[in-house]
């Protein structure tokens, strides 16, 4: 069996943040702003695999597609940036 997508993830100086799907990338972001921290332009959006992985959104573009986890035929990732969660719920 191959890795999956399990959740959204953002990772603020070395710490991973995450909600259970089907929570989204602004979800994670408020939560971290009622936790008291700053809107930062020093955090990355990614995933969380299965395996407990963090991956960058082109790593989890990867995944997804390996996995067969796109549900839809009208793709919202651009190459350049990766995958977002409204590509898998």
């Amino acid at each position: 069996m191959s890795m999956r997508i399990v959740s959204a993830a953002v990772c603020y100086q070395g710490v991973i943040f995450s909600l259970p799907a089907p929570n989204r990338h602004h979800h994670i972001l408020h939560a971290m702003y009622q936790m008291g921290l700053p809107n930062s332009s020093h955090r990355e959006q990614g995933f969380l695999t299965d395996e407990g992985h963090y991956i960058d959104r082109l790593g989890a573009l990867e995944v997804a597609q390996a996995a067969d986890q796109i549900i839809s035929n009208e793709t919202t990732w651009v190459p350049a940036i990766g995958l977002f969660t409204e590509d898998l719920w």
